[in-house]
């Protein structure tokens, strides 16, 4: 292992360079690390850097090694080979090559904490937990992949997913969400494993037809609410592009603008500044003659006399004023209310919203930038453009009230407890945005040894 050099505290280089110097020089090794690097990025040809970061790595990466022997000593496998694998990312994302006796130091507890992960990862075989062995051998792969064996581990695991891709293919068939998992489940230890074709279009909808009748709004400005509605339902677990259903949707109400103008008068206030005339005690001084004898002859001389004198002086107070003038005032109550009845499938829902604002402006031309009056113009909106922008306040209740409708429906378990029912369900739930993690991670960790989440990551959306 090398040594750390005496580094100059005093030195013309970067911040980042002596801060790395800083903290090497008090022991923090792994601390100086990023600073090592950052200052390296900024000039890849200071040798200085290159061997601080070279020394402060093998420091960190033998200190850590001493740590991970220590741990697995005290029998504590698990934690030794998660710090294994963190010591393994910080050499790969720093590109350190190893002197001989770290490397060697390395390459025994490798040898040493295979047995144990071997161990791990036939637990999780023998306990029907192929993708959660999988995760391991993707995440541990960087630290024991250079021993012998490791290919026959992934074989083991890879055999158990085929396995237990056989089995799942004769449960769920009519359970399409279900089998929808199940095909990237086969699929992903083998891209011939998977189903024929496992459509869950046919639950789902792909538009919404709505039957809107609005009081005071004619066809054309009720297209507004039917856009947001359909681009609310893309946004939601119910949408299905190649879907050929549509959910039905029967909207009625009203929508009341009542604008009103009328001229009012108007006060401004703004300040001045008020001269006037104060007085103050000034210091002044003058000379004062008197006579001296110098050398026998009598001379006139001066002294400095130092007086206070009152004199004027100009200051301003600030004074409040008002300016009236007349302005044009324009308000309107804007008010939607409607209700409706959402239909698909069996389910016959309830819809309704309700807002409700009033807007008030006061309109003139007058411009006297000197007390800060300026035209005011911006008229009061238009009630079209406000209801569509309700419309979108609607919608995003729509969504709301059909996610929740989804989460009573399918975050539940159902009356049939078998593993297909209960992953129907599960699937249903977990294409929320928001879906109870408990409910939907109970299921996949009981079954597969991980979270739904990892699951995707690891063989795709389903």
């Amino acid at each position: 292992m090398k040594y750390l050099l005496l580094l100059l505290l005093v030195c013309s280089c970067s911040s980042a360079k002596k801060k790395a110097i800083e903290l090497s020089e008090k022991g923090l090794h792994e601390e100086a690390v990023s600073y090592w690097a950052e200052a390296l990025k900024k000039d890849p040809d200071d040798e200085e850097v290159k061997n601080g970061l070279q020394s402060s790595l093998e420091i960190v990466s033998n200190d850590k090694l001493t740590n991970i022997r220590d741990k697995r000593l005290a029998n504590q496998y698990q934690v030794a080979i998660d710090e294994l694998k963190a010591l393994t990312d910080l050499q790969k994302k720093y590109k350190l090559k190893l002197d001989f006796n770290s490397s060697t130091f390395q390459g025994k507890e490798i040898h040493y904490l295979w047995p144990h992960y071997q161990e791990s990862i036939n637990t999780k075989v023998k306990n029907d937990l192929p993708l959660s062995a999988e995760a391991d051998q993707r995440h541990y792969q960087d630290v024991f992949s250079s021993m012998s064996d490791w290919h026959k581990v992934q074989a083991k695991v890879t055999k158990k997913g085929v396995k237990k891709c056989n089995t799942l293919k004769l449960t769920g068939e009519d359970r399409p969400f279900y089998r929808s998992f199940v095909t990237q489940f086969c699929k992903y230890w083998g891209p011939e494993r998977g189903l024929s074709q496992t459509t869950v279009s046919s639950k789902l909808f792909s538009k919404i037809e709505t039957t809107t009748s609005i009081k005071n709004l004619d066809d054309t400005s009720v297209v507004a609410l039917e856009n947001a509605l359909n681009k609310s339902l893309k946004e939601s677990p119910w949408y299905h592009p190649e879907s050929h259903r549509a959910i039905k949707m029967k909207i009625a109400g009203q929508y009341i603008s009542n604008p009103q103008s009328q001229t009012v008068k108007q006060v401004h206030n703004y300040k001045v500044n008020v001269p006037y005339t104060d007085y103050q005690m000034v210091q002044r001084s003058r000379q004062i003659p008197y006579s001296a004898v110098e050398n026998g002859v009598m001379v006139t001389k001066y002294r400095t006399e130092y007086y206070q004198n009152k004199e004027p002086v100009t200051r301003y107070r600030t004074e409040p004023r008002i300016y009236e003038y007349l302005a044009t005032k324009k308000t309107q109550t804007l008010s939607l209310n409607v209700k409706g009845s959402i239909l698909f499938d069996k389910n016959n829902e309830s819809f309704s919203f309700m807002k409700e604002e009033t807007e008030e402006r006061f309109l003139h031309d007058i411009n006297i930038p000197d007390i800060g009056l300026y035209p005011a113009k911006t008229d009061i909106s238009s009630p079209l453009v406000k209801f569509n922008s309700y419309s979108l306040d609607a919608a995003q209740k729509f969504k709301a009230d059909m996610n929740s409708i989804w989460q009573k429906l399918f975050c539940t378990l159902p009356n049939d407890r078998s593993m297909a029912s209960v992953g129907e369900n599960v699937i249903r739930c977990q294409r929320l945005e928001s879906y109870p993690e408990e409910f939907v991670n109970s299921w996949f960790k009981n079954h597969f040894g991980v979270t739904a989440m990892k699951a995707r990551k690891m063989i795709g959306q389903f």
